[in-house]
């Protein structure tokens, strides 16, 4: 949980109370909130934020013509292009989350998920 967490100081973490990550915000000294369990309507925010990137994970799949075992590399690039991207709906005019957390804008090529990069040495 640290390595998602960067720099940036943690008061407290929210989880379905699973013990590993009870186990996790004790080591690094969080607050551990629990949600309640089998009921993801009492999580309505992360619930759809989920949602959404399962989605959008299933998209760069199906565009890409990969198999499922490629699931994860798919949903990297799903989190970072929305991580990135200045046109999300409902935050006009907000820096993307990138701006805010590295202070700067995302110098990196935006590249289509499954796309042949060659790269030149």
């Amino acid at each position: 949980m640290r390595e998602f967490a960067g720099d940036d100081p943690v008061y407290n973490s929210h989880t379905d109370s699973s013990t590993e990550l009870i186990a996790a915000a004790k080591a690094n000294g969080w607050v551990h909130e629990k949600a309640t369990p089998s009921e993801p309507q009492t999580n309505a925010l992360i619930e759809t934020k989920v949602k959404k990137v399962k989605g959008q994970t299933r998209c760069n799949l199906l565009h890409a013509g990969f198999p499922p075992k490629w699931w994860p590399r798919a949903e990297e690039h799903c989190v970072t292009s929305i991580n990135i991207a200045h046109d999300r709906p409902g935050e006009k005019d907000k820096a993307s989350p990138w701006i805010r957390r590295h202070k700067q804008e995302f110098t990196g090529h935006r590249i289509p998920c499954g796309a042949l990069v060659l790269l030149q040495t």
